[in-house]
Parts: C-alpha cells; structure tokens; sequence
C-alpha cells in the first residue's frame, strides 16, 4: 500500500514523487506486480460500472470491453519500453529500470484517469485534458532517469507515444474484436 501512496504522490507532486522513489531505487518488475498490474485490474473491473447506467451494453460486450481496456494499457506499457529504450538505450540494466519506471507512473496516471472515466455516465473533456499532465510527470522525471539530450523532444515525443499508443491499441482491438 505504501506505492500507491507514492504513485498518489507522484501525481500531486511530482518533483517530490520522482525525489522518493529515486532514493527507494525501486526495480521496475516490482512496480509492475505490485503497482500497475493490479490498476490495470480496476480499470477493468470498472468498465462494468457502465452496465448501470448504458442500457445498450450487454454482459459479453462488457466483459470484451474489460479485456480490451486491461490489454490496451498492458501492451502500451511494453511496446513503448521497448522502443524507448531502442532509441535511448541506457548503458546499464539500472538505466533501463527507471526508464521503465517513467513509463508505469505515466501509464498509471492514464490509467487512474481510465477509471474515474469509467465511472462517470458521460464524458467530460475535461479528463482529456487531465491526460496532458503525463507530460509534466515526464518532465519532473528528466533527472530521475539521468537524461542528457535535447529535454524538450524526448518530453514531448514521449508524452505523445504514451498519449497514442493505448488508444490507438484498443482501437486495433475494437476492430479485430466487433468485426462483424
């Protein structure tokens, strides 16, 4: 429980967040058990909270949803890793870690906005705008994960691959899955 007090700090105040979680040095893998696994599991189960209140869904389409929703941010996670660390590889398996660890507090934070999403019965833009805050948890992440090159680029460049990569998966899925 004591992560998600530091993810919660992170989100508040990220200059904070990224100054304790560098001095705990904790590996990605067991943020990824611990932290971002089991939010991915709530922002599962909260895709059926829209079966009380849009009648047009039925219990299969929900549960597809559900899988969809797990899966989008899953995949995200591993194939921005992958190509964040080929474009930035980092000399050691320390710098791959934290660049690791920049990446499941960006998605976290999407995932806590998929959530809350979730749970309202419409849409609000506002929650669309809340996504661009990844960005300034990028930005305090800069000295975190040891980053010398142009800032401004990689903020940006991994901000838009973190904005894109789980919509434009669960678009993918949408398309395999209601194929019809």
């Amino acid at each position: 429980m004591d992560l998600f007090k530091k993810i919660l700090l992170m989100i508040v105040s990220p200059t904070v967040g990224w100054e304790k979680i560098n001095k705990l040095n904790i590996p990605s893998r067991i943020l990824l058990s611990s932290v971002f696994f089991p939010t991915l599991a709530v922002v599962a189960v909260s895709v059926f909270v829209r079966l009380f209140y849009d009648e047009g869904l039925t219990l299969t389409r929900t549960v597809i949803n559900a899988i969809i929703a797990f899966a989008s941010y899953f995949f995200a996670f591993h194939i921005s890793s992958v190509v964040l660390n080929f474009f930035l590889p980092g000399e050691n398996h320390e710098a791959k870690d934290r660049m690791d660890n920049l990446l499941i507090f960006g998605f976290e934070y999407l995932a806590m906005l998929s959530v809350v999403s979730n749970l309202l019965p419409t849409r609000f833009s506002v929650l669309d705008f809340a996504s661009l805050y990844v960005g300034f948890i990028i930005f305090k992440g800069i000295d975190y994960i040891n980053y010398v090159g142009k800032s401004t680029v990689f903020i940006v460049g991994t901000s838009i691959l973190m904005l894109l990569t789980p919509t434009i998966i669960k678009y993918l899925l949408e398309i395999l899955v209601y194929v019809e």
